[in-house]
């Protein structure tokens, strides 16, 4: 019985010194990101080597064991996540910002080549305001997650999702709109400035695209 207890006791000590290890990695990567908004969560991530690539803004929700498979060697302004307001992300989402070129030199290995990261195509990823991804999605290079869509867990999207969509699939494809072109203009008029709002064109834009 005591030693049951004291094993017990082993257990909830390295609980707590393991919530307090991820508590401070956690605050360290705020603290270097390139924008952290206020009232956000982030999970502990499973790969993070370039934190100064995340924008994460006001009241996001990113859970535990994302992978950001980031390269630092783009334009300066480019390679980024970027994940704005009132945005989740479940669990063990996976961000790649770039592609090893298809155009490698003669006389160097693929291998070496890649590892440099010489000729690299670094690109944006982005999620837009209130969009849901769900767990186990792959997002790469110049994707952008539009306003409000939903990406099924598991999906792998390698193209942009149009907003008020529900996109899922590898690759993923477009299945349905949430709303209607009126319907999105009535549930923007409640949460969104007139300034940010989508127009009608605009919306139809995005119907008729898919």
């Amino acid at each position: 019985m005591k030693f049951s207890l004291l094993i017990k006791l082993i257990d909830s000590f390295f609980c707590l010194i393991n919530r307090i290890i991820i508590h401070c990695r956690i605050r360290t990567i705020k603290s270097k990101m390139g924008y952290c908004g206020t009232n956000i969560h982030i999970g502990n991530p499973n790969y993070l080597l370039y934190p100064h690539l995340l924008y994460i803004y006001d009241n996001v929700n990113l859970n535990s064991g994302a992978s950001f498979i980031l390269s630092p060697f783009g334009n300066s302004d480019m390679g980024r996540f970027i994940m704005k307001r009132n945005s989740t992300a479940a669990q063990n989402l996976t961000i790649i910002n770039h592609n090893h070129t298809t155009h490698p030199r003669c006389g160097v290995t693929y291998k070496s080549q890649s590892l440099a990261h010489d000729g690299d195509i670094v690109k944006d990823v982005v999620i837009e305001e209130d969009a849901f991804v769900g767990a186990n999605v792959t997002i790469c290079a110049g994707v952008v997650v539009g306003r409000g869509a939903i990406v099924g867990a598991g999906s792998v999207v390698r193209r942009s999702i149009p907003p008020y969509s529900i996109a899922y699939g590898n690759p993923v494809a477009v299945k349905r709109f949430m709303f209607t072109p009126e319907e999105i203009i009535e549930h923007e008029k409640q949460i969104y400035k007139e300034e940010d709002r989508y127009t009608m064109e605009e919306i139809v834009s995005f119907y008729d695209s898919y």
